[in-house]
This record gives structure tokens, C-alpha cells and sequence, in this order.
């Protein structure tokens, strides 16, 4: 009938695309990185069930992803925003603790 369509069975299926998988992993890491969570949280069997129930295709990063490239892709966007912060600045304070 006019009514009904034909869907093929991958349509149903949750595709992931590399650009998704990135943005996700980046969003994450962020997170374990500003809350100070060990990189291992994304072995444990929880987690990881957590994570497959808000999006099924979605691959949690090894470890070794959470302490080599996603490391260094944050701390470089976190330093050309502090970059950018310091040349728009009028004026600094540099402030040192002593006593700790």
C-alpha cells in the first residue's frame, strides 16, 4: 500500500560515524581528565554497559587513548584558550604560593 515503506534492516541499525566516534571520545576524556577518574574506568564491565545503553555502536577508548592522543589533542586546545586569553588580556597577575 501506499501507506507502508519498505526499510531494509540497516536502517535500523545505529551507525557511528568516525566524526561522531571523535567528538564523543574528546567529550569524554574531558570529563575523566577534569574530574581526575582513572583512564581504566573505561574497562569496567559497568561502565561499559552504561555506555552501550545511550548509544549502542559507540566504542569507549582504550586507555592508551585516554593517555596519549586524547591527552594531548586536550591539552592543546586547552592552551590556545589560554593563549588566546593571555594576548587579550590588558594586563596579568602572576601569583606563587610558598608555602606549599
Amino acid at each position: 500500500t501506499a501507506a507502508s515503506k519498505n526499510y531494509s534492516l540497516t536502517s535500523f541499525i545505529d551507525k557511528m560515524t568516525p566524526e561522531d566516534q571523535e567528538k564523543i571520545d574528546q567529550a569524554l576524556a574531558r570529563a575523566i581528565y577534569s574530574s581526575g577518574t582513572p583512564f581504566s574506568i573505561t574497562e569496567n564491565t559497568y561502565w561499559q554497559e552504561a555506555l552501550k545503553l545511550l548509544r549502542q555502536s559507540y566504542q569507549l577508548p582504550s586507555r592508551h587513548s585516554l593517555s596519549k592522543p586524547l591527552l594531548e589533542s586536550e591539552y592543546e586546545r586547552v592552551m590556545e584558550s589560554v593563549q588566546g586569553k593571555i594576548n587579550e588580556a590588558l594586563c596579568l597577575t602572576l601569583l606563587t604560593d610558598g608555602w606549599t
